[in-house]
């Protein structure tokens, strides 16, 4: 049965899953829902993501929200296991580490400075936070700089091959594009990027995404 993929394009988590499935040929339908418009809040999508979050799945009657729960969902059900999230009970812990790790550490960083300093005051009229906007460029520093020593001879997760891990990750890294952001810095990490978005599913997924680009004025 085809996926229902629920998702808005400038949703990192989103791309993510949207990533996978079409890497792995998940057959999917493309249900959009424009945060911007706050079709989040509508009745029937509450239904669906109890929370208004994207992206969100219905597969086999069943609702799922969450982008982790759902690449790992996706990669069970479809049999997608190797080398995306391996049986192997040493490597998914180490898969689930990092997806536990990326909220807090990924996604805090980086999703939250950008919605700080564009998407929440352009979009959702929130205010500026100066003192946010330099707690973050700090953690900024340090999570990169980790990221570009793990990513100089490993995966995303300390893998030796690549993992959701590394299209959740790659997709958190490419909304900093929005603000121009550049990575060349840390050179491991810049490689790995050029290496990630070479893949089927992350060119596809960030189609829409590269193309409004150069329509943001900041």
């Amino acid at each position: 049965m085809s996926v229902e993929l629920y998702l808005d394009y400038f949703s990192q988590p989103s791309r993510a899953v949207l990533a996978f499935c079409i890497e792995t040929s998940i057959p999917h339908t493309i249900k959009e829902i424009r945060l911007a418009k706050n079709e989040q809040f509508s009745e029937s999508f509450l239904k669906i993501s109890p929370w208004g979050t994207v992206p969100a799945i219905v597969h086999n009657n069943q609702s799922i929200s969450e982008s982790h729960s759902i690449l790992t969902y996706l990669c069970e059900e479809f049999n997608l296991t190797e080398p995306w999230y391996p049986v192997s009970r040493p490597i998914r812990t180490k898969i689930n580490t990092y997806l536990h790790w990326h909220h807090h550490n990924v996604r805090g960083p980086l999703g939250i400075y950008i919605f700080n300093k564009f998407m929440g005051p352009r979009f959702y009229g929130t205010k500026y936070n100066e003192e946010m906007n330099s707690r973050l460029e700090a953690d900024q520093k340090v999570v990169l700089q980790y990221l570009d020593e793990i990513l100089a001879t490993q995966f995303a997760a300390r893998t030796t091959e690549i993992s959701i891990a590394d299209f959740s990750l790659y997709c958190e890294l490419s909304q900093g594009f929005i603000l121009k952001m550049d990575f060349s810095g840390y050179g491991n990490l810049a490689k790995w990027m050029e290496r990630i978005q070479k893949f089927r599913g992350i060119k596809e997924a960030h189609r829409v995404f590269d193309k409004l680009l150069p329509k943001i004025k900041l």
